[in-house]
This record gives C-alpha cells, structure tokens and sequence, in this order.
C-alpha cells in the first residue's frame, strides 16, 4: 500500500460513520417562508471578510485575487451566488477539500499525530459567509447563554471569569463545586447531519437554509495532499467540514439540541442551583454542588450527545473537585519526566474518569484551592518560551530598540496577559511579573556603558526609557476595563449573575479571607482612575472608557 492510500484508509475510517448510511434525509418540507436572493453588498461583503495570505482551495483561486479583482468581478462572483441560492446545487470544486498533514507529536510514522488541515474553495467561502449570515441571527436566538462559543459579543474570559468567580464565592464559604471538564472525540468531525437538520427545523429555522446548509454538506469529498502529490478523492458522509465559516454555528446548533434533550437545565447559576453549564464551543463544564449533581446531569448529556453522534473521549475528560480543605495525600505513580500523577478515578456510568488537582480550562490554569499562583507561572513559562523563540531577533543588532518594543508587545505581552482579566494579583505574583518584564527590557535596551565599563540597567532607569505602563499596571487596567463590560452586559447574563449573587444561609469559614477580585478591582480604581464608587462610572462606556485612557 502507498503512502497516500494509507493516508486515505485512515481519514475515511476517521471522517465516516460506517452506520451514516443507515439514515436516509427526510424530505424538508417548505415552510412557506420566502427569503430574499443575497445582495450585492452581502457578497462584497463576504468578500471583504476573506483573510489574506491563505492557501487556496482545489479551484486554485487565492482570496486576494477574488477582494482586489474589481466590481466587474464581484459582480460575476455574485451571480454565481445567486445561481447556487437558486438552484441549489453546488459545482464540483466546492464539494472538494485538500486535507494538508501537520505533524503534531509524538512518532512521525503513525497516522494519529498529524492533524489534518482541510483548505476549501475561495468562492466556497464566500458563500458560505454569506449562508452564515442568514442563520446566524436565527442561531442567536435558539442557542442558550449557558454557550459563549463563536456568539457575538461573548469570549473565552467570560467563562473563565464565571467559572473562578463561582468557586471564589463558594470556597470563601467552606463549600465545595465538582467540575466535569468534557472532551468529545472528534466532535466536529462526528456529528450525525441528518439528526442535525432535523433540530435545526424543530428549532424553526427556515427551510430554505436548512437545504442550504444541506447542500453545504452533500457530496463532500477529500482528498490528501502529501509529497507534493494528490491522493485520489473520498466520500466524507458525517461531521461539519473543517474551515468552513458555517462550521462553529452549526455545532452550536448540534450541542443546543443535546442539551435540550437532556433536559438539563442550562440557565441561571450554580450560586442559586445545584448545576451549571458552561460552554465555549465543544469546551464543556458540569458545574455541580455535589457528585451526584454532576453525574446526573453528565448521565442526561452523554445519552443525548450520542443519539447525535457525539461520543465521550474517556482519557481527555477529567473530574476536578474545588475545596477549602487542606489537600489529603494520595496514592501516586511516576511517569517518563518523573513527576507524580494522582492514579484517583470516578465512575460515573460506563465511564472511568481521572480525578486532577488542576485542569487547563480555555487556555486558563484552573486548580482545586482557585489559587492563581500557578496559572501565573504557566503565562510565565508560556510567555518565555514566545521570548526565546524571539531571541534572534531580540539579540539582532540591525533592529532598532522601538522595533523590539513593539516585538514585545506585540507577540509576548499578549501570551503573558491572556485571561489577566479574571486575576487576583498578589504582592508576590507582581513581582514575578515585574521582574520577567525587566528581563526582556535589559535585554533590548542593552546594558549602560559607564566610567569606561558596561553594567546592567538599574530598575529604574529601565522604567525612564521604557515610557510606557509596567506589566503589572497593564493587567490592572485590563483587569477594571473588563469590569465595566461586566456591568455593563444584561442582568440576566450568567456571567454578570454569578460576580452579582452571594452565598446566603451559610457562615464564611474561619480564618483571614482570601483577597477577591471585587477587592482588587476596586484597589485598582482608587489607585489607577481616583474613584472609589467604580461600578457608577462603569455603567456609561464613554465616561469609563475616558477615565481608562486618562489613566
């Protein structure tokens, strides 16, 4: 066998369901429902939208040529639109994917460590832009706020924000919050399409899209790029395709319909009920009060999630419980690096799942006391493996210091600053900070040649020529610039919900409490902005969008 049929068998095995053929696509009734053709300024648009620097699909056209060919271009780009919106047939190149390998880790030999990177058609995915344009309005309003993936004015943070705000709250009082931290195998590349129009009608979208997308997904094949060589096409009969805009709102979609079937209850928060959801495309977090909350609500999700074709992947999900109590020795087993594993599992229905002391939720280092101190060091360790990646650069004498500066800030402080929003900073962790900052900038300004010798810039006279905010002044800014999206979002947003509720009925334990987030954001407005009410001036963006500029 040659490499690229070995390269096929294994994508065919992976990308279709061997029972996909089973289901037959009831037939999609019209809803009597008329939707107007895209217009021009729809697809020019959509044109506008495509990024640069692209490789391009099987018909060869990059998006630069398609944004800066013209309107006479964009005009017949548009009545190919039209005439696919009409007809509701697509041409071939459309339904074809290059599938490109990059190699992950692990043996370079085994099929299972690359991932594959699919590359569609530049016209394709105009049109699809265009199609998600037309659901996406619909999908806003179905999709429940329990989910912050690819949804208009949410991110990551405000889940990471919920999820440390909720076991904040809940320590402080002695009680403990149970995490499921989920992870599906392959989930894009598994859901059951059938099952998916199916929901998408029974949520009431128009039928018209539903053929759309239907279309979108009929006839899809793929074929393996490797060697310089093309490897014969194959059928691709479940899954959403990788790279297609439609992609992440149609799994918002799938995931809506499993928790509906589940019947859990996704609204309101985990400080007033027993569970909460929290959901960040197919990032997903069982929030429970105790084991048997959380295995409840996992046993309703998982039944649903397979009936769509979404399965479990058992090693990747993880059990992590939040408490105050002093952390209990546990048996532990070394592994290659020699470190120390907790071997503790939890059955919960067919499953086995590990129990950990700290979990990376959305990027955020998570641990079971909520302490921040080793998600620091993580952004720590993160952001200098960015700087030593950057080391010729930094050490080139041919870039000039402001253009390492912007190096700088541009490609590390962002990889330190990720989720910074929802830190509580100690007088500790922002010396760490302050001091890996000092680092980077002795080594762009070099060291002061002084009395006929060179010596290290003092602290303070690398603060004279950086002219700029320290880092740890920037997390703060960035820090009360959230707050205000905070209050500013609606009353009955869970994020807002969760920093707004309080523990009733219960005594905070005994001890020094620890510093909260409300605490440090207003230690920062005092200090930073001058004021003491924040949350009034945070309510009108232009008053505290002025004052954060003024700081």
């Amino acid at each position: 066998m040659g490499i690229l049929e070995r390269w096929v068998e294994y994508f065919d095995e992976l990308l279709n369901n061997q029972n996909i053929g089973e289901l037959e696509v009831p037939p999609t009734e019209d809803d009597g429902q008329i939707l107007p053709p895209p217009s021009l300024g729809e697809t020019v648009r959509a044109i506008h939208r495509l990024k640069n620097h692209k490789s391009p699909g099987a018909d060869g056209i990059t998006a630069e040529l398609v944004k800066y060919g013209g309107d006479q271009l964009h005009q017949v780009v548009h009545q190919l639109v039209l005439k696919v919106w009409d007809s509701e047939s697509m041409p071939d190149d459309w339904q074809r994917g290059i599938i490109c390998l990059i190699h992950k880790k692990g043996d370079i030999t085994q099929c299972s460590n690359y991932r594959g990177i699919t590359l569609l058609s530049t016209i394709y995915k105009i049109f699809s832009t265009i199609l998600l344009g037309r659901i996406a309005p619909y999908a806003q309003n179905i999709i429940g706020p329990y989910q912050r993936g690819f949804t208009p004015g949410k991110s990551a943070t405000d889940q990471i924000f919920s999820l440390r705000q909720a076991m904040e709250k809940l320590l402080e009082y002695g009680q403990q919050l149970h995490h499921l931290f989920i992870d599906f195998k392959a989930a894009y590349d598994s859901i059951a399409r059938v099952k998916l129009y199916t929901a998408m009608r029974e949520f009431g979208i128009p039928t018209k899209l539903i053929r759309l997308t239907r279309l979108t997904l009929t006839n899809v094949r793929g074929q393996i790029k490797a060697a310089g060589s093309l490897s014969r096409p194959f059928d691709i009969n479940n899954g959403l395709r990788q790279g297609d805009a439609l992609s992440c709102v149609l799994f918002n979609l799938a995931l809506e319909k499993v928790i509906r079937d589940a019947e859990v209850n996704a609204r309101g928060t985990i400080l007033f009920k027993s569970t909460q959801l929290l959901a960040y495309a197919d990032d997903i977090d069982i929030m429970g009060r105790t084991t048997r909350d959380v295995q409840t609500a996992f046993i309703q999700i998982e039944q649903a999630a397979r009936d769509l074709g979404l399965h479990i992947n058992e090693g990747k999900t993880k059990y992590m419980v939040a408490t105050s109590a002093p952390k209990t020795n546990q048996p532990t087993t070394s592994n290659r690096t020699g470190q120390t594993q907790a071997r503790t599992r939890i059955r919960i229905g067919e499953y086995n799942f590990e129990t950990v002391d700290n979990f990376s939720y959305l990027g955020s280092k998570i641990t079971t006391d909520n302490n921040y101190d080793e998600e620091i060091r993580a952004r720590l360790l993160s952001a200098n493996r960015a700087y030593f990646s950057l080391q010729r650069l930094f050490r080139s004498k041919r870039l000039t210091i402001g253009s390492k500066l912007l190096l700088y800030k541009t490609m590390i402080l962002p990889v330190l600053m990720y989720s910074s929003e929802t830190w509580v900073l100690s007088k500790k962790n922002c010396e760490l900070l302050a001091a890996f900052e000092r680092r980077i900038l002795r080594r762009i300004f070099g060291p002061l040649h002084e009395d006929g010798r060179f010596r290290s810039l003092h602290n303070d006279e690398i603060y004279e020529r950086y002219h700029d905010r320290t880092v740890v002044d920037k997390i703060r800014l960035n820090r009360l610039r959230w707050a205000g999206h905070l209050i500013r979002m609606d009353e009955d947003d869970p994020t807002r919900k969760v920093y707004k509720g309080n523990i009733y009925g219960r005594k905070r334990r005994r001890g020094r409490p620890c510093l909260r987030w409300s605490d440090g954001v207003g230690q920062d407005a005092r200090q930073l902005l001058g004021i003491s009410n924040w949350w009034t001036s945070a309510q009108n963006r232009d008053v505290w969008s002025s004052l954060l500029r003024q700081a």
